[in-house]
């Protein structure tokens, strides 16, 4: 009875296994991380946004599935703007949840004459005396902005100004704006703006989110941020 029970538990084991091997194959291929959407910005470069964010809708915002376009698959949309902005999924159709939080990538172009803004390059386009001058500068632009926007029911306010840093993003020179600011009495934001200079452009990389949900979105903004790459290099 022993050896002829033994072939019996094997099979039965050797079943066992392989039902736990098919669950977890199950697992593996239904629970995938949704991976994040390759954008190419027209005379910008390329950007990887995460699925948890959109495209803000608008007329101004034209995008074009370029799957059948680009061979390489290199990107998966087009974006035709100097500006484009991505905010938290669902705000487009003012889903509840999306209601809750604050997040948003700006990416835009500010096009000027040749020569009128350093090179692109990997070498910090400022020294450390510049730099500061150039975040003191900035920060009175920045205050000035707020109080033209101020009526009687908006007053938007600079709760604490964090300075200005030299950063290399992708094998290219920004400079590093941070801030935090506050509309009204919602919860504060922190603003983290990037600036790459390029020849007769300047393209501007603006990260921003409630404090509150930093948890949240910070690392999403920082994939984003390290994806992006200018590819009209002037």
């Amino acid at each position: 009875m022993k050896t002829s029970e033994m072939p019996i538990k094997m099979r039965l084991a050797n079943k066992l296994l392989l039902l736990v091997l098919i669950q977890l194959l199950h697992i593996g291929v239904f629970a995938q991380t949704p991976k994040a959407i390759r954008y190419r910005i027209t005379e910008v470069g390329l950007i990887s946004i995460a699925p948890e964010l959109e495209l803000i809708a608008g007329k101004n915002k034209k995008l074009e599935d370029s799957a059948q376009l680009s061979m390489s698959r290199l990107y998966d949309y087009d974006i035709y703007d100097s500006r484009a902005v991505f905010q938290q999924k669902g705000l487009n159709e003012s889903q509840p949840s999306s209601l809750q939080t604050y997040v948003r990538i700006i990416i835009e172009t500010f096009v000027g004459k040749p020569g009128e803004y350093p090179k692109s390059s990997s070498r910090p386009a400022f020294k450390p005396d510049e730099l500061a001058a150039y975040d003191a500068n900035f920060k009175q632009e920045v205050v000035a902005g707020f109080k033209e926007q101020r009526t009687a029911k908006t007053n938007l306010s600079l709760v604490k100004w964090l300075g200005s840093n030299t950063v290399i993003v992708n094998d290219k020179a920004a400079i590093q704006i941070t801030y935090i600011r506050q509309l009204n009495d919602r919860p504060p934001v922190k603003v983290e703006m990037y600036q790459f200079f390029n020849n007769d452009r300047m393209h501007q990389v603006i990260l921003s989110y409630r404090i509150k949900d930093e948890k949240q979105w910070k690392p999403i903004l920082a994939k984003a941020l390290s994806s992006f790459q200018i590819t009209n290099v002037r």
